[in-house]
Formats: C-alpha cells, sequence, structure tokens
C-alpha cells in the first residue's frame, strides 16, 4: 500500500510504504524532495497533505496548427 504523507523532514509530499490494511500500520516514508528514507513509521502518525502542499500538475500544451 502507498499513501501520500508529509515528510517529517521537511515537510513536502513523500510517500509513505506499508500495509495499513492487515492491522500493522508501520512502514517506511521516502521524500524525493529532501532524500529523506525513514523506515519504522506509523502512518497515523504522519500528516496527510492537504490540496495546498501538493505538487503542482504539469501545465499542458495544446498546440494546433
Amino acid at each position: 500500500m502507498i499513501e501520500n504523507v508529509k515528510c517529517p523532514a521537511c515537510g513536502k509530499q513523500a510517500q509513505w510504504f506499508g500495509c495499513a490494511g492487515c492491522g500493522d500500520d508501520i512502514g517506511t516514508t521516502v521524500c524525493r524532495n529532501c532524500s529523506a528514507t525513514i523506515p519504522g513509521i506509523p502512518l497515523s502518525e504522519l500528516a496527510r497533505p492537504t490540496e495546498a502542499d501538493q505538487e503542482p500538475k504539469a501545465a499542458r500544451c495544446d498546440v494546433r496548427g
């Protein structure tokens, strides 16, 4: 299972990898922004990112010839 969360190190969007469905919510958080890899963090202790925290979506270029 992969969940988007806030990085505990830098506060930007990160991903938590683990198994929350089996009752054990311990996993690993990986942040591409600050390169933090933090094992052993419960999903329940991590904040979910808000829409303002999300990385901006790529603008679409509509070129018509």
